[in-house]
């Protein structure tokens, strides 16, 4: 009996799906903001090491956020595609084993070897021709995955097997249930994505105050940064905005 856990009691499960490039480009840019932060706040770039903590450590997490959602809003839409594609062969007679066999001919043709629901169902592949049981590989696949969509469908096969019924109706059942869930989180986002624009915008625009001020009124601006009581304010003002940021974040934030 497998013991299970969940898999971000480890490491999120869809952090392994990030590449090394892309976690290098984020590097890259958490980097430039604590930068830009450093020149628009205290007009020197030598700040910039003191503000990766704080500034780039933020814009990373929440870069990793985001990716890692639409990482997981793929794997869904890749995981749908196979359910329809072994759907189709249970359909024309094929046991549960052979259909997973031929939705594998179909996943080489529409994704790539690194997209994580090929590397899943390769893995899976091999297990069954190491004759191991159904049930089991799939209770893996779900524990690795720990998404309720592969649940529900590891749950539901379990129990089809166990009492012999119709599994490729099942499966179809399965699969439209998913389709439901993923127009409603297509209808939810739709819905948000202005709020998340004016996010954004929001967050952009203090930067933009803060560089016209300085081109437009340099003298002005002057006493921003000379001294331990402009320095102070500017420091206040940075913090405001970080907490402001957060705050904005958290709330554009919708698990659907």
């Amino acid at each position: 009996m497998l013991k299970k856990k969940s898999c971000r009691k480890r490491k999120n499960c869809w952090r392994q799906d990030i590449r090394k490039g892309e976690y290098f480009l984020g590097g890259i840019e958490a980097a430039g903001a604590a930068g830009l932060t450093a020149l628009l706040f205290y007009r020197s770039i030598a700040v910039s090491p003191i503000l990766l903590l704080p500034v780039g450590g933020m814009f990373l997490y929440v870069w990793e956020k985001e990716i890692l959602r639409k990482k997981e809003r793929e794997f869904t839409r890749q995981f749908l595609d196979t359910l329809q594609s072994v759907s189709a062969a249970l359909n024309v007679g094929y046991s549960l084993e052979n259909a997973m066999l031929e939705a594998e001919k179909e996943m080489r043709i529409m994704y790539r070897e690194q997209d994580r629901i090929v590397r899943e169902w390769k893995y899976m592949i091999r297990q069954m021709k190491m004759n191991l049981s159904m049930e089991r590989i799939l209770e893996e696949f779900s524990w690795r995955v720990d998404q309720e969509d592969v649940r529900n469908f590891v749950t539901v096969i379990a129990a089809v097997k166990k009492s012999g019924g119709n599994m490729a109706k099942v499966i179809r059942k399965t699969m439209f249930q998913i389709q439901e869930k993923e127009e409603l989180s297509k209808e939810i986002e739709t819905v948000i994505a202005a709020k998340k624009m004016e996010f954004l915008v929001m967050a952009v625009i203090p930067f933009g105050m803060i560089a016209y001020m300085l081109v437009s009124f340099p003298e002005f601006m002057e006493v921003l940064y000379q001294g331990i009581a402009g320095r102070a304010v500017m420091t206040g003002c940075l913090l405001l905005y970080l907490a402001a940021f957060w705050s904005g974040f958290q709330m554009t934030r919708i698990e659907v």
